[in-house]
């Protein structure tokens, strides 16, 4: 019993507060992302040619409190999958799916984020964050799926699909659940979603969870 009555109180302790205080953290995100290769004809929402693809994402971040409730900083991500399949994509008057071997992305953002404060250790935290997204289409090769090779694959069709760069704006959601484990050490974990435009505006969703390091860096 005491050492539950130790917990209860443990856990009811006052939150420090965040004002100028700088937080560095590393975070993992599972989550997946609909697709589009570049070839494939512009659209504003999903339909044949999106491709749905499980993406995993690691990111770094780092923000400092301007208030005890606002905060501001930037963000780091980069993520990658293999073999993504783009449907009903039209080469030279022929139509088939355009197979790339290894798709990637970065992105880097400004972060504007408003703490939820409850008075103790948890709390929740809004983000928001801007800027530009990097995408890479790398080992893609054009194929007809009604016609298989003699390993059961679609057969490849005699058209080069180059590797793809693109550049275009971005934009990042989160919600946070934010727990001060100690005074210097913090886990973080929520829903995210990223919206970007690149050839055609494309989402990606997930559950991050990010552990971070706090010190001070002004007048407490």
């Amino acid at each position: 019993m005491r050492a539950l009555v130790v917990l209860a109180v443990l856990a009811a302790a006052p939150a420090a507060a965040d004002e100028g205080e700088l937080h560095i953290g590393g975070a993992a995100e599972i989550g997946g992302a609909w697709l589009r290769h570049p070839l494939a004809p512009p659209s504003l929402l999903p339909d044949a040619s999106t491709a749905f693809a499980f993406l995993p994402r690691i990111a770094l971040t780092a923000d400092v409190g301007i208030t005890n409730d606002l905060h501001a900083g930037v963000v780091f991500a980069v993520a990658a999958t293999p073999n993504v399949v783009t449907n009903a994509v039209t080469i030279g008057g022929v139509a088939g799916n355009v197979v790339t071997g290894a798709y990637g992305e970065g992105f880097a953002g400004l972060n504007a984020s408003w703490r939820i404060d409850s008075g103790y250790d948890l709390c929740a935290i809004l983000a928001a964050d801007i800027g530009p997204v990097v995408t890479f289409w790398s080992g893609s090769a054009f194929a007809d799926p009604t016609k298989l090779d003699a390993s059961g694959k679609p057969a490849r069709l005699p058209f080069d699909v180059t590797d793809e760069l693109q550049v275009g704006p971005a934009l990042r959601l989160t919600a946070l659940f934010d727990w001060r484990i100690v005074e210097s050490f913090a886990l973080r974990a929520g829903p995210t979603l990223l919206a970007a435009w690149t050839a055609s505006p494309t989402v990606r969703v997930g559950i991050v969870v990010e552990a971070g390091w706090l010190t001070p860096v002004g007048p407490r």
